[in-house]
Protein backbone atom coordinates (compact mmCIF):
# COMPACT_ATOMS: atom_id res chain seq x y z
CA UNK A 1 0.00 0.00 0.00
CA UNK A 2 3.11 2.21 0.65
CA UNK A 3 4.31 1.88 -2.53
CA UNK A 4 1.34 2.35 -4.46
CA UNK A 5 0.57 5.67 -2.49
CA UNK A 6 4.03 7.20 -3.77
CA UNK A 7 3.72 5.81 -7.01
CA UNK A 8 0.61 8.00 -7.14
CA UNK A 9 2.05 11.15 -5.96
CA UNK A 10 3.30 13.78 -9.08
CA UNK A 11 6.67 13.72 -10.16
CA UNK A 12 7.92 17.27 -9.71
CA UNK A 13 10.78 18.33 -12.55
CA UNK A 14 13.51 20.52 -12.26
CA UNK A 15 12.68 23.92 -13.59
CA UNK A 16 14.64 24.24 -16.88
CA UNK A 17 16.02 27.22 -18.47
CA UNK A 18 13.55 28.58 -21.78
CA UNK A 19 14.50 30.96 -24.07
CA UNK A 20 12.93 33.78 -24.67
CA UNK A 21 10.06 33.98 -27.62
CA UNK A 22 11.25 36.14 -30.66
CA UNK A 23 7.49 37.48 -30.04
CA UNK A 24 8.24 38.41 -26.53
CA UNK A 25 8.22 42.20 -26.22
CA UNK A 26 10.42 43.53 -24.37
CA UNK A 27 11.39 46.55 -25.26
CA UNK A 28 14.11 46.97 -22.04
CA UNK A 29 16.04 44.51 -23.90
CA UNK A 30 15.86 43.86 -27.09
CA UNK A 31 17.25 46.93 -29.34
CA UNK A 32 15.53 47.77 -32.96
CA UNK A 33 18.43 47.61 -35.71
CA UNK A 34 16.18 50.09 -37.59
CA UNK A 35 15.29 52.51 -34.94
CA UNK A 36 17.14 56.06 -35.15
CA UNK A 37 20.35 56.63 -33.52
CA UNK A 38 19.79 59.10 -30.24
CA UNK A 39 20.33 62.96 -30.42
CA UNK A 40 23.71 64.00 -29.27
CA UNK A 41 23.52 67.27 -28.12
CA UNK A 42 26.25 69.60 -30.05
CA UNK A 43 28.91 71.34 -28.00
CA UNK A 44 27.86 75.50 -28.71
CA UNK A 45 31.82 75.25 -29.48
CA UNK A 46 31.48 73.84 -32.25
CA UNK A 47 28.75 76.12 -34.13
CA UNK A 48 31.03 79.12 -34.67
CA UNK A 49 31.04 78.62 -37.89
CA UNK A 50 27.62 80.18 -38.70
CA UNK A 51 28.35 83.20 -36.10
CA UNK A 52 30.35 84.88 -33.65
CA UNK A 53 29.84 85.89 -30.28
CA UNK A 54 31.60 89.07 -29.01
CA UNK A 55 31.29 90.64 -25.76
CA UNK A 56 27.64 89.27 -25.50
CA UNK A 57 26.87 89.97 -29.26
CA UNK A 58 26.25 88.25 -32.18
CA UNK A 59 28.40 88.63 -35.63
CA UNK A 60 28.14 86.56 -38.86
CA UNK A 61 31.15 84.06 -39.73
CA UNK A 62 34.26 85.40 -41.57
CA UNK A 63 32.63 83.23 -44.82
CA UNK A 64 29.66 85.46 -44.43
CA UNK A 65 31.07 88.43 -43.84
CA UNK A 66 32.93 87.79 -46.95
CA UNK A 67 30.08 87.25 -48.99
CA UNK A 68 28.43 89.73 -47.62
CA UNK A 69 30.63 92.66 -48.70
CA UNK A 70 31.24 90.67 -51.65
CA UNK A 71 27.43 91.44 -52.70
CA UNK A 72 27.36 94.68 -51.38
CA UNK A 73 30.29 95.93 -53.23
CA UNK A 74 29.42 94.26 -56.50
CA UNK A 75 26.18 95.46 -56.57
CA UNK A 76 27.16 98.85 -55.23
CA UNK A 77 29.61 99.12 -58.26
CA UNK A 78 27.91 97.79 -60.99
CA UNK A 79 26.83 101.26 -62.30
CA UNK A 80 30.22 102.64 -62.17
CA UNK A 81 31.58 99.43 -63.65
CA UNK A 82 29.65 99.56 -66.73
CA UNK A 83 30.51 103.53 -67.24
CA UNK A 84 33.71 102.75 -66.71
CA UNK A 85 34.01 100.33 -68.85
CA UNK A 86 32.84 102.25 -71.77
CA UNK A 87 35.03 105.46 -71.21
CA UNK A 88 37.99 103.14 -70.57
CA UNK A 89 37.75 100.98 -73.67
CA UNK A 90 37.10 98.00 -71.56
CA UNK A 91 39.67 97.55 -69.29
CA UNK A 92 38.13 95.97 -66.90
CA UNK A 93 41.48 94.72 -64.51
CA UNK A 94 42.30 97.86 -63.30
CA UNK A 95 38.57 98.55 -61.84
CA UNK A 96 38.02 94.29 -60.72
CA UNK A 97 41.60 95.24 -58.86
CA UNK A 98 39.83 98.39 -57.12
CA UNK A 99 36.94 96.97 -56.15
CA UNK A 100 38.35 94.07 -54.32
CA UNK A 101 40.41 96.42 -52.46
CA UNK A 102 37.66 97.74 -51.55
CA UNK A 103 35.70 94.82 -50.76
CA UNK A 104 39.31 93.71 -48.52
CA UNK A 105 38.59 97.13 -47.04
CA UNK A 106 35.08 96.77 -45.78
CA UNK A 107 35.67 93.10 -44.40
CA UNK A 108 39.28 94.22 -42.35
CA UNK A 109 37.01 97.08 -41.09
CA UNK A 110 33.62 94.75 -40.32
CA UNK A 111 36.09 92.25 -37.97
CA UNK A 112 38.07 95.30 -36.23
CA UNK A 113 35.49 97.49 -35.90
CA UNK A 114 33.38 94.45 -33.69
CA UNK A 115 35.40 95.34 -30.39
CA UNK A 116 34.54 98.94 -30.30
CA UNK A 117 31.81 100.07 -28.40
CA UNK A 118 29.78 101.84 -31.07
CA UNK A 119 28.77 98.85 -32.86
CA UNK A 120 26.87 97.67 -30.23
CA UNK A 121 24.40 100.74 -30.53
CA UNK A 122 21.37 99.94 -32.06
CA UNK A 123 20.73 103.10 -33.36
CA UNK A 124 24.04 103.11 -35.27
CA UNK A 125 23.31 99.50 -36.77
CA UNK A 126 19.69 100.54 -38.14
CA UNK A 127 21.46 103.64 -39.80
CA UNK A 128 23.76 101.26 -41.36
CA UNK A 129 21.57 98.80 -42.58
CA UNK A 130 19.60 101.66 -43.74
CA UNK A 131 22.28 102.93 -45.52
CA UNK A 132 23.69 100.23 -47.46
CA UNK A 133 20.49 99.23 -48.46
CA UNK A 134 19.80 102.64 -49.69
CA UNK A 135 22.80 102.38 -51.66
CA UNK A 136 21.80 98.75 -53.17
CA UNK A 137 18.27 100.24 -54.45
CA UNK A 138 19.67 102.84 -56.30
CA UNK A 139 22.12 100.83 -57.90
CA UNK A 140 20.09 98.32 -58.76
CA UNK A 141 16.81 101.08 -59.89
CA UNK A 142 17.51 102.38 -63.03
CA UNK A 143 18.85 104.74 -64.52
CA UNK A 144 18.76 106.17 -60.70
CA UNK A 145 22.39 104.68 -60.01
CA UNK A 146 23.65 105.49 -63.66
CA UNK A 147 22.94 109.30 -62.99
CA UNK A 148 24.12 108.96 -59.38
CA UNK A 149 27.34 107.05 -60.55
CA UNK A 150 28.07 109.52 -63.40
CA UNK A 151 27.54 112.28 -61.31
CA UNK A 152 30.87 111.05 -58.90
CA UNK A 153 32.47 110.19 -61.97
CA UNK A 154 32.32 113.73 -63.68
CA UNK A 155 33.57 114.67 -59.87
CA UNK A 156 36.40 111.85 -60.13
CA UNK A 157 37.58 113.33 -63.53
CA UNK A 158 37.64 116.93 -62.23
CA UNK A 159 39.58 116.40 -58.69
CA UNK A 160 41.79 113.96 -60.79
CA UNK A 161 42.33 116.49 -63.47
CA UNK A 162 41.81 114.02 -66.44
CA UNK A 163 40.04 114.55 -69.96
CA UNK A 164 38.67 111.87 -72.08
CA UNK A 165 41.87 111.71 -74.75
CA UNK A 166 43.92 111.42 -71.24
CA UNK A 167 41.62 108.01 -70.57
CA UNK A 168 42.00 106.88 -74.12
CA UNK A 169 45.83 107.18 -74.26
CA UNK A 170 47.18 107.45 -71.01
CA UNK A 171 50.98 108.32 -70.29
CA UNK A 172 52.55 105.17 -71.11
CA UNK A 173 56.11 105.34 -69.30
CA UNK A 174 55.79 102.07 -68.19
CA UNK A 175 54.13 100.55 -70.82
CA UNK A 176 50.38 101.35 -72.28
CA UNK A 177 48.99 97.90 -70.53
CA UNK A 178 50.16 99.27 -67.18
CA UNK A 179 49.64 102.78 -67.36
CA UNK A 180 46.20 101.50 -68.69
CA UNK A 181 45.83 99.41 -66.04
CA UNK A 182 47.14 101.38 -62.86
CA UNK A 183 44.63 104.52 -64.50
CA UNK A 184 41.20 102.36 -64.29
CA UNK A 185 42.51 101.42 -60.65
CA UNK A 186 43.12 105.13 -59.30
CA UNK A 187 40.02 106.37 -61.19
CA UNK A 188 37.29 102.98 -59.70
CA UNK A 189 39.69 103.79 -56.32
CA UNK A 190 38.43 107.44 -56.28
CA UNK A 191 35.08 106.89 -57.22
CA UNK A 192 34.42 104.76 -54.28
CA UNK A 193 35.91 107.15 -52.07
CA UNK A 194 33.46 109.48 -53.36
CA UNK A 195 30.79 107.43 -53.21
CA UNK A 196 31.45 106.45 -49.11
CA UNK A 197 31.85 110.22 -48.72
CA UNK A 198 28.59 110.61 -49.28
CA UNK A 199 27.35 107.33 -47.75
CA UNK A 200 28.97 108.66 -44.55
CA UNK A 201 27.10 112.04 -45.14
CA UNK A 202 23.67 110.41 -45.56
CA UNK A 203 24.39 107.95 -42.89
CA UNK A 204 25.20 111.25 -40.08
CA UNK A 205 21.67 112.64 -41.50
CA UNK A 206 19.70 109.62 -41.18
CA UNK A 207 21.09 108.74 -37.67
CA UNK A 208 19.32 111.34 -35.35
CA UNK A 209 16.44 109.71 -36.72
CA UNK A 210 17.16 106.21 -35.98
CA UNK A 211 17.90 107.35 -32.49
CA UNK A 212 15.17 108.89 -31.95
CA UNK A 213 13.19 105.61 -33.18
CA UNK A 214 15.28 103.47 -30.58
CA UNK A 215 15.05 105.51 -27.71
CA UNK A 216 11.24 105.76 -28.22
CA UNK A 217 11.20 101.70 -28.51
CA UNK A 218 13.35 101.04 -25.26
CA UNK A 219 10.58 103.75 -23.67
CA UNK A 220 7.59 101.54 -24.34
Amino acid sequence: MNSRDKSAQPIELPQSTTLPSPMHDDRHSIVNPYSPAPEVETDPETTKTSSTVIDGFKYPSLRRTILRWTAVCGIAAAPSFLLGWTINDGNVLGMLAAILTFIGFYIGGDLISRHWPIRRSASVRRTLVFVYATRIVLSIIFPVGIYLDMATGIAMLHLMNLNVDQLRQPDSTFGAQLARFWLSYGMTFFHAILMNIILCVWGLICLPFFAIYTNSRNAK
